[in-house]
């Protein structure tokens, strides 16, 4: 039997006590509910609000005494000493002792070997990408963009256009996304450069004001990184090296994705084509480079006539 928890203000029943709290705060609450002032972002507590706001103003206030790494939460910390010096994973099963990288594994665990539960069917994500020329479904945007490359190559695509920028897209809904970037929401303070969420934001500020190198590798000491994100690229390659060789002339590379593109250097092949002017690039960077030049070029061209 379900028991109500009552308002003692205006009676209003509610499931469980941290609906009642909420609904206290939201309505009946003088001070209302902690808003963030930046991105209007709301929560429930206070706490969270402040745990939050470092995401905007890049302050990691918690340090590793081991390596002088700073972290913006005192949980990564203790997180990052079991993985990097302590060389143990963060989840540990009480019943077992065995240790997982994520909560997710340790709760898959638990179901299985200590509770005996069969894991429910996977479900699949459903199809909500479509070719608008073939009417193909697909899962991913990755696997749509893929089949234009391959199945409409010769064909012109009808990308939604950005109409502030040069940028195009697959749906209304990637538009969408992207209109951020036009806004003044996650406004650069140094250059005023515009990114479409705040992870953006503090990538761009670690990458382009911030000389700091203070991303240090654990194992070799000697690589210095200004972002977080570029670490976990390098570390690695320590444990397995230039694990991916050319069969052609036996280069060997880190990563797969650098064998496949230096195989096209063998093979001639260039997949990706400009819908403008038909230039063929052998890598989706140079291709991506070149678009946002030629998709310039053709917009000043219109504009002029």
């Amino acid at each position: 039997m379900t028991i109500f928890k009552s308002c003692n203000i205006c009676d209003k029943t509610f499931r469980c006590n941290s609906k009642l709290n909420f609904h206290i705060r939201r309505v009946h609450n003088s001070q209302g509910i902690p808003t963030c002032n930046i991105c209007d972002k709301t929560f429930t507590a206070k706490a969270s609000l402040e745990r939050h706001m470092l995401l905007h103003t890049q302050e990691k206030p918690f340090v590793c005494d081991l390596c002088d790494t700073y972290f913006s939460r005192s949980l990564d910390v203790k997180n990052h000493v079991r993985m990097v010096h302590k060389s143990l994973n963060p989840h540990v099963c009480e019943e077992c002792s065995e240790q997982f990288k994520n909560y997710h594994g340790l709760c898959k665990h638990r179901q299985i070997v200590h509770l005996n539960k069969s894991l429910p069917a996977v479900r699949f994500k459903p199809y909500h990408v479509i070719c608008k020329l073939c009417k193909r479904p697909h899962r991913k945007s990755s696997e749509l963009i893929q089949h234009i490359r391959q199945d409409h190559s010769n064909e012109t695509y009808p990308y939604v256009q950005c109409p502030v920028c040069p940028k195009t897209f697959l749906s209304t809904q990637h538009l969408s996304c992207h209109k951020e970037i036009h806004t003044d929401k996650y406004t650069c303070m140094y250059c005023g450069a515009s990114n479409a969420t705040i992870h953006r934001l503090q990538t761009h500020v670690e990458n382009h004001h911030n000389e700091e190198r203070r991303y240090d590798c654990p194992i070799c000491n000697s690589k210095l990184y200004k972002s977080a994100s570029a670490l976990p690229t390098h570390v690695p390659t320590h444990s397995r090296g230039k694990q991916y060789r050319c069969d052609i002339c036996r280069k060997d590379f880190m990563r797969k994705d650098q064998l496949s593109i230096h195989r096209r250097t063998h093979t001639g092949e260039k997949p990706f084509q400009c819908e403008i002017c038909q230039k063929r690039f052998s890598d989706g960077a140079s291709y991506c480079k070149h678009k946002k030049r030629c998709m310039r070029l053709s917009l000043n061209s219109d504009v002029s006539v």
